[in-house]
Order: C-alpha cells, then structure tokens, then sequence
C-alpha cells in the first residue's frame, strides 16, 4: 500500500509538472500568406499547455507575428491567430507567451506579395468520379502534391464532394504540411484548376496526377499528366509533332486556358514529312506542310466553378482520322483572339489496349 502510494504521489507530480510545463510550438497552419488579400488565419498547435476554451479572453495569453500582437481564439491547446494583412514580404518570428511560459520560433511564417505568386496549372485534378469512355473504359484520375518545403502551405481547390459547394466564390482549403504528401479527392475529377504557388517555393513542390482505365487496371498503370508551370505556358500558334494518324489509335487535342476565360482556337491537322539529319550536319532545309484538316474550337468555363479562384477554361477536340502521306502529322494550336496564357496536349489513345500517351509541346 505504502509502495502504491508513493507511486501514485510521484505519478500526480509527474501530470502536474508536464500540465505546467512551458509550451512548444508544435504546428503552424498554414505557414505562408499573400501581404495582401486572402484567407488571414493560421492554426498554431501547442504542446505543454491546456488553455481550455478561453476564446478571445484568455488571461496571460499573448501572440506576437513579427513582433506584433495579434488576435487570436484560444480552444484547448489550439490557437486560431488572425494573420495581420499590412506584414512586409520576408520571414517572421512567431512567439506565444503564457502563464506557463513562453513558445517561440524564428523564421516561423512566409509573407510572399502577390506579385511574386505563380500559377501552376492541373490539367486533370484526381479522385472523386469515373468517366466512362470507348471500348468499355473507366477513366480515373488520381493526384498527389507533395510539399519538401519548411512550410505548411494551404491550396484554395474545390473539394470533393462537389454538391457541399455552397457557391463558386465559397473558397476550400487544403492544407499539406511541411515535408508531407496528400491524396487530392476534388470536386470535378478530370476538370482542371489551378493554384498559386510562391515562386520561391514552386521547385520544393510536386503535383502529380495519374490516369489510368480502371476496367484494364491489371494491364496498365495508365500515364502521367504533367503539373504545368507559368513559364511553360503557350502565348502563340505552337504545334506538337509526331501524332499517329490511323485506325489504330483515336487522338484528342485538349486545350486550357489558363486565365479563367473562354478564348476561341483554330487546331491545324499538318503533315509531318520526315526528315533525318546526317550525323556532323545540324541544319537540314525544311520541307513544305500541307494543311490535312482545320477545326475551331473555343474553350468553355466548367459551370460549378465559373467564377472561382481555381477555374480554368477548356476544351477537347476529337481529332478524325484523315489521309496522311506519312505515319506521323502535325497538330498546330492557334488562339485567334490575342495572347492570352494557354496549354495544350494531344492524347494517343490505342483502341486495342486503351492504353494513352500524351503528346505535349
């Protein structure tokens, strides 16, 4: 009994030492704002505190950003702190002081100014629906983003399910921790959006989609669809080569535009003479092109997200098989309305295997 006792008196110790102990930051979430505009709050987990559900009244709590005092709302050993919208562009401190003690960490939070954002295009965001295509095919889309940064960075996308979008202008977040990796489950599987990222930052992260014919799992892994960068997209006539045209495989041209506005295209079918360059000889005279086939087409704004932070305009073009002198064509994607940001793919898909290959400028 006596045994018990003491170890019972060293175990209440023990709890009320830790229950005291000073706070450490555990995670802060998001860790990268705009200086301007945007959603301004951040989740910061603390470890070695209990604050209860004080609120906004919690007593010897204080949050400095950047050594200003900031609002906040204290739930358990949660703070919901609001970001200020006037911090210049640069790293900043975050500091918690409580009854306890005190919490701090340097170079905590990233204020990037707007100007220094760019757009990364996904032509197929992943998971949510199957689209069922020729020959029995059920196409899915699945996609990661991976973030090797130091800082926790939230994407404004549409969630799945999509029928929980209050409006387009109801913005959702994701949220991938620092050094983590997140299974996207979007509201539209294969309709694309995009997403501002810090430049500073675009290299340390990774979108990765894959689609893939869920009837032929067994046979196919399917292919990988590019994450676009800004400076990767298109401002002009831009042709991708080597285009099989023949009853073997069915082709469609997709084209994105990327300022969130339908723009109207003309999508040339070109012959490909082939050509080969003797070795030691690096210029070769061009051969004249014949123009095989000429369609319009004008990207389209998906419905459900018309006038959200993410939309992207696009269309798919189903590409007829026409005479070719040659195995391979041209196909030729030029905006008729200005210079407007654009991407585009031909996918080659065989009809046999339903297996896809993408064609990208």
């Amino acid at each position: 009994m006596r045994r018990m006792f003491g170890f019972s008196l060293a175990l209440a110790f023990a709890l009320s030492t830790a229950a005291f102990a000073a706070p450490a930051i555990q995670a802060i979430d998001p860790a990268v704002f705009a200086t301007q505009g945007g959603n301004r709050y951040a989740r910061v987990v603390l470890t070695g505190v209990d604050l209860g559900i004080c609120g906004t009244n919690c007593p010897g709590v204080s949050v400095l950003v950047g050594g200003e005092a900031v609002p906040f709302f204290g739930n358990g050993s949660k703070l919901l702190i609001s970001v200020p919208d006037d911090m210049p562009p640069g790293v900043a401190n975050l500091e918690v002081h409580t009854a306890q003690g005190n919490a701090a960490v340097e170079d905590a939070m990233l204020f990037v100014a707007p100007s220094d954002f760019e757009t990364i295009l996904l032509p197929h965001a992943g998971g949510g629906e199957d689209v069922f295509g020729a020959n029995g095919s059920v196409w899915r889309a699945e996609s990661f983003i991976r973030n090797d940064s130091a800082w926790s960075m939230r994407f404004d996308l549409p969630l799945f399910p999509y029928n929980v979008l209050i409006s387009p202008s109801f913005v959702e977040f994701l949220t991938v921790a620092p050094h983590a990796t997140v299974n996207l489950e979007l509201a539209n599987a294969h309709a694309p959006v995009r997403v501002m990222v810090p430049k500073a930052l675009a290299s340390q992260l990774t979108f990765e989609t894959r689609l893939y014919d869920a009837s032929r799992d067994d046979q196919t892994f399917g292919t990988r669809v590019p994450a676009v960068r800004e400076a990767d997209f298109r401002h002009g006539a831009t042709t991708i080569p080597g285009v099989p045209m023949g009853s073997r495989f069915r082709a469609n041209v997709r084209v994105f535009s990327v300022d969130g506005h339908a723009h109207p295209y003309r999508v040339r079918v070109l012959t490909q003479a082939d050509v080969f360059v003797p070795a030691f000889e690096g210029y070769t005279t061009p051969l004249p092109v014949d123009t095989l086939l000429e369609l319009p087409v004008t990207t389209e704004l998906d419905p459900l997200f018309e006038g959200s932070v993410w939309d992207v305009a696009f269309a798919t073009l189903a590409l007829p098989v026409v005479p070719a002198s040659t195995p391979h064509v041209q196909v030729q994607i030029e905006p008729l309305d200005g210079d407007a940001p654009f991407w585009a793919y031909v996918s080659v898909t065989n009809n046999d295997t339903q297996q896809v290959t993408l064609l990208t400028p």
